[in-house]
């Protein structure tokens, strides 16, 4: 199983050496133009996986147009894999966009992952495993406290498709990692560390040391061999552990904290991969890379006649509520269970 850590360029310098998976949205934010295809070269990457970021686009009430995405995959050879871009909400149309992008420049050149998300008609999963042999689940994250909800929908998926290879979005939960044969997964919860002040364990679940030591989750409250467990790891990991566990310090804490989390996840892939006999794929060799014009881009392919990206104001939730009801299908707003 590949594991992708989901990352923005700020949390880059965690992730150095391993997978990660960039946001296609968050691509189109930089406006610094943030050099996305020396991201190998400059963090030793392994393998770089590209989302749509269509839940964070439709959030933000900003539209991708499926020819502006495959515009910017075809031209940027340092991507390893990616996916459709998604429409959320309604699978009718992410099916129609997985055409259009495969057939951009007269097809052969894109093949992007289909995506599949939770609640949707079994209809689509059957068609992408008739048609593809790598497949994304989606959807799962808003139900991430409810892993018995999960694993009814993911079971029935590995058990009726056995040789087809799966691609989990925003899946983090240790039992759900081990409990089936993916591909590979991604997540972004190894930032827990800077946000709520928490590391994760694996073997011990979520650690506080944050200021507020009453909980019974805080590190104070933990026994000698918990403690001597994440002092162990933190020095296989070169992490100050006093400097972690110390509140006083914000900002190095917090980075500690990100470091600590990244690295026992990936001891524990490391662990599930050595058990299943799974060998990690490397891709070693890329085309030469192709910069990106912005300038050009923004001018000749965010047109009205290819789609556009519009500012904020610029949608209303009428305009998005009116739009929903005008392309969801009711017969696939029927849920699997």
């Amino acid at each position: 199983m590949k594991f992708y850590f989901a990352s923005t360029p700020t949390d880059f310098k965690f992730v150095k050496g391993k997978n990660v998976l960039v946001s296609y949205y968050y691509i189109l934010q930089m406006k610094e133009k943030f050099i996305w295809s020396n991201l190998k070269e400059k963090f030793g990457f392994k393998n770089v996986f590209i989302d749509s970021g269509a839940f964070t686009a439709y959030t933000q009430k900003i539209r991708i147009h499926p020819h502006n995405y495959a515009f910017y995959l075809k031209n940027s050879k340092w991507i390893d894999y990616y996916s459709n871009l998604d429409s959320i909400g309604n699978a009718e149309e992410t099916c129609v966009n997985q055409a259009e992008i495969e057939g951009y420049c007269g097809g052969s050149i894109l093949k992007p992952l289909p995506v599949f998300h939770f609640g949707e008609n079994e209809t689509y999963l059957k068609f992408y495993c008739d048609n593809y042999d790598y497949i994304c689940l989606g959807g799962l994250v808003p139900y991430s406290s409810q892993p018995k909800s999960i694993i009814k929908w993911l079971r029935p998926i590995f058990e009726k498709y056995p040789q087809k290879k799966f691609h989990g979005f925003g899946i983090s939960n240790p039992y759900i990692l081990k409990m089936f044969p993916w591909q590979s997964c991604d997540s972004s919860s190894f930032l827990m560390g800077g946000k709520t002040g928490c590391i994760n364990t694996i073997k011990y679940g979520y650690i506080s040391l944050g200021r507020d030591n009453t909980s019974p989750s805080h590190i104070n409250n933990k026994s000698l061999e918990i403690k001597k467990f994440i002092q162990s790891k933190c020095e296989e990991y070169n992490i100050d552990y006093n400097l972690m566990v110390n509140p006083s310090y914000l900002l190095e804490g917090s980075c500690l904290r990100n470091l600590f989390n990244v690295q026992i996840f990936q001891d524990f892939v490391n662990q599930i991969n050595e058990e299943r006999g799974f060998k990690e794929e490397v891709i070693k060799e890329h085309p030469p890379l192709q910069e990106i014009d912005f300038e050009v881009y923004e001018e000749e392919y965010m047109d009205d006649d290819k789609g556009e990206i519009l500012d904020r104001e610029e949608i209303t939730e009428e305009d998005i509520l009116e739009e929903e009801i005008e392309r969801k299908p009711q017969e696939i707003q029927k849920t699997l269970f």
